[in-house]
């Protein structure tokens, strides 16, 4: 199974905001970014913009947000975000994911049911729940708190569904103990989870690492990787 999600990661070309994975005839591209933190200001969204530049020229098929988007819920940010994707892609723009984080909800749980109204704002698609699947590879996204049966059961019915294949899976937080500074803002009941799945390939955020850390990348019973942070580069 180990040698079989090697071969997967080199199929599919990962572009972590201003870094990418070179592949060989790629599967999929998909742009990741995460903890943007942006505000109403232009100028918090530099690095944002240099990441969508470098997505389209690597002609991503799928950009997915990691979560905290903005510092705090701020629909003129949001706004911005829109209008600077669709200055990016103006014509036949790529399919995006949003995860739902804390910051987005003023970091209080029982706030995340505002994240319809960042869904809103922010244009997006999908719910903080969500399932798509592309090119037959499917991509689940979960909210910050995670509800952990649903979770489970989701995976495990996405899994049988798709036997031999891997199974994205999209969380801010990561699951702990995998990459580099996550056995302190790592999430325990996500790790004992995804250990029952060895079919999962796992994109979080909200670390904060390097996007020069290789640590970033961990591979034990499923297969980990971080997103470093677009806050700061």
């Amino acid at each position: 199974m180990k040698m079989m999600l090697k071969q997967w990661l080199c199929a599919l070309t990962v572009l972590l905001a201003g870094f990418s994975l070179p592949a060989e005839e790629p599967i999929l591209r998909v742009g990741l970014m995460t903890d943007t933190h942006i505000n109403e200001k232009e100028s918090s969204f530099t690095l944002v913009r240099k990441a969508f530049d470098c997505f389209k020229a690597q002609k991503a098929d799928l950009i997915v947000h990691l979560g905290d988007i903005a510092e705090v819920p701020c629909p003129p940010g949001y706004g911005l975000y829109r209008k600077f994707f669709q200055e990016a892609f103006p014509e036949n723009p790529p399919k995006e994911l949003f995860l739902y984080a804390t910051h987005d909800s003023n970091r209080k749980p029982e706030d995340q049911y505002g994240y319809p109204k960042v869904k809103e704002q922010i244009g997006a698609s999908n719910d903080p729940v969500s399932k798509l699947v592309l090119k037959g590879y499917p991509f689940l996204t979960f909210p910050q708190p995670v509800n952990i049966k649903e979770y489970e059961q989701i995976l495990r019915e996405t899994c049988a569904e798709f036997p031999g294949k891997p199974v994205f899976v999209l969380n801010h937080e990561p699951p702990y103990n995998t990459a580099h500074n996550t056995r302190r803002g790592g999430n325990i009941a996500i790790r004992k989870v995804l250990e029952h799945f060895p079919q999962v390939i796992h994109f979080s955020g909200h670390s904060h690492n390097s996007l020069r850390n290789e640590a970033m990348i961990w591979q034990g019973n499923f297969t980990a990787i971080n997103a470093g942070c677009l806050q700061v580069w």
